[in-house]
C-alpha cells in the first residue's frame, strides 16, 4: 500500500534526488533521511496469478 520508502531503497532515493535539480533543504547532508522519509512515497505493486487448473474426471463402472 502507500508507505514512506523501505530503509533498503534509501541510499538508491539519496543517489537519485543528488543528482537531479531538486532543491535540498540546509540541513540535507545531515538529516536526509528524515527528509525522505517524510516527503517520498513508496508505492508496492502484487501480480496476482491468473493460472487456472482444472481437474476432469472420466466417470466409469468398475467390474
Amino acid at each position: 500500500m502507500w508507505k514512506a520508502p523501505a530503509y533498503w531503497l534509501m541510499n538508491d532515493i539519496k543517489h537519485f534526488v543528488e543528482n537531479s535539480e531538486i532543491l535540498l533543504p540546509n540541513d540535507w547532508s545531515t538529516d536526509w533521511q528524515r527528509h525522505i522519509q517524510t516527503n517520498y512515497l513508496s508505492i508496492e505493486l502484487v501480480h496476482e496469478s491468473i493460472l487456472v487448473e482444472n481437474y476432469t474426471q472420466i466417470p466409469a463402472m468398475g467390474s
